[in-house]
């Protein structure tokens, strides 16, 4: 789940500074920025970033010059991947943590492929239902609108007889439903309108905005995210299309939006078209009448350089990903040994009921970890081999024992070891853990 609430968190985090730029800058910044922005925030909603959290780690370590971690620590719910050679095992608290995300990705999955089905149903009627006799000035609208925003896929139209209503569904065969209107100026504004859905694929768009949905449920931000996502989408359609018009032709594109959003509504589901929502309606009507009016260049560069700003300091919510831990083991066949091993009785007493008991991780009875938490087995005599030419890993020798009791000791030490041939140097003792049990 740790996973689920870091994407959440990242997600809000990232719609907070959305609405935050937004109420500072106003109409200086185009929507179509913004709409860019609420992409973002869609990334950071569904893709996991663990990876970057990993480079951050890595990245603050050299920057602090942290001193070498010697005792490896381990939380019976941490994850850690064994590793040797080609050879890789994570652990059982590791293995619960991706089952828990799987089944939560498989519900969102369900949810996602039953609406999918529903939507499918929708669209095959459209394309049955398409106009085969369509007058030829619709058929030349169409072709020169599809030349015109450099759309290479091809569209189909579904030109009805009654109603006010008009939509696209599909993403790589689409289909635009509406009433055509009588006048070539109004016709060339609604085709425009959809063709600008088409081109940025804002049907592709909306779906992920369900899944964001359906995957973050329980975040009431998710339900205000998608609200203002396809509202935005459609001020930012509206923008492109009335880009160069003139006052008197976004006045008339104004009333023709007004005329098509009244009979919307009449299909559910996942489509891109005119809003009927009284609020969204007279915002939008505003924006098309005042657009390119009191914006700023400066302004506007101002609120796209704050908004990159924010997208890279909001990425650093990928630290509180849970830290994979790589553990590497040196010889192949010790990897048998630990895939046979329960890791809740192998590091954990069998009537400990608590959650964060932690043991070094003993693999040999004599071992050698290093500073990145490679282990090497060390053999009961060093010898040093004078031919060889020694490269020396810092780090702690450990001496594990039995007591005969079944409890156990592990003495640690100061140490360098040659990767070469496989000398230890050992050094000062620097403490002792004893255990009643043996975990190890």
């Amino acid at each position: 789940m740790n996973y689920i609430l870091v994407m959440t968190l990242s997600g809000s985090a990232m719609l907070l500074i959305y609405f935050i730029q937004k109420h500072t800058f106003g109409k200086n910044l185009p929507r179509r920025w913004q709409y860019l922005f609420l992409k973002a925030v869609m990334v950071y909603y569904l893709v996991p970033l663990p990876w970057l959290g990993e480079s951050y780690r890595k990245a603050l370590k050299d920057i602090r010059k942290e001193p070498p971690q010697f005792f490896h620590q381990y939380f019976r719910n941490e994850k850690v991947v064994y590793q040797s050679g080609n050879n890789m095992m994570i652990s059982a608290g590791y293995q619960r943590r991706l089952l828990e995300a799987g089944i939560w990705c498989l519900m969102v999955f369900l949810v996602f492929t039953v609406l999918l089905v529903g939507y499918l149903k929708n669209y095959r009627r459209m394309l049955q239902c398409r106009s085969g006799g369509q007058a030829a000035q619709e058929k030349e609208s169409l072709e020169q609108k599809r030349l015109q925003w450099h759309i290479r896929r091809k569209i189909t139209l579904c030109s009805i007889e009654a109603g006010t209503v008009a939509f696209t569904m599909g993403i790589w065969r689409p289909v635009i439903v509406c009433k055509m209107p009588e006048q070539s100026v109004d016709r060339d504004m609604l085709i425009s309108h959809e063709m600008v859905h088409i081109k940025r694929f804002d049907l592709f768009w909306k779906m992920m905005g369900g899944a964001v949905l359906g995957m973050h449920w329980f975040n009431p931000l998710a339900y205000l995210f998608r609200r203002e996502f396809e509202k935005v989408s459609e001020e930012s359609c509206d923008e492109l299309v009335v880009e160069g018009y003139t006052e008197e032709e976004r006045f008339r594109y104004a009333l023709m939006l007004l005329e098509y959003a009244k009979g919307e509504g009449q299909m559910r589901g996942w489509k891109t078209g005119l809003s009927k929502n009284a609020g969204k309606i007279q915002e939008r009507v505003e924006l098309i009448m005042d657009y390119g009016k009191g914006r700023k260049k400066w302004t506007s560069l101002l609120a796209v350089l704050f908004m990159g700003i924010m997208a890279i300091l909001n990425s650093m919510t990928a630290l509180a990903y849970e830290e994979v831990k790589v553990l590497r083991v040196i010889e192949e066949e010790d990897m048998a040994d630990i895939k046979t091993m329960n890791v809740e009785t192998c590091f954990t007493p069998d009537d400990y009921e608590g959650e964060n008991l932690w043991v070094d991780v003993i693999l040999y009875s004599q071992q050698f970890e290093d500073e990145e938490g490679n282990i090497y087995p060390v053999g009961e005599e060093v010898v040093s081999y004078s031919e060889c030419i020694h490269v020396y890993h810092v780090g702690i020798y450990k001496n594990h024992q039995l007591d005969g009791s079944g409890g156990c000791t592990i003495d640690y030490f100061e140490g360098q070891y040659c990767s070469n041939c496989g000398y230890c140097i050992i050094g000062e003792e620097v403490g002792s853990s004893s255990f009643k049990k043996c975990l190890h």
